[in-house]
């Protein structure tokens, strides 16, 4: 198993999660709502800073 750190890549409009921003800890990169990918929280808070 494999765990990740990430933001749900769902519309904000459907899911919470996306809609706020939370950072999830989750099994196999997804959602837990939805069971959509997570985009990686490393990856977003370096393009956020660039």
């Amino acid at each position: 198993m494999l765990m990740m750190l990430g933001y749900c890549s769902n519309s904000p409009l459907r899911c919470a999660n996306a809609r706020s921003l939370k950072v999830l800890d989750e099994i196999d990169s997804c959602c837990p709502d939805y069971g959509l990918f997570l985009v990686p929280a490393q990856k977003l808070s370096h393009e956020l800073r660039a």
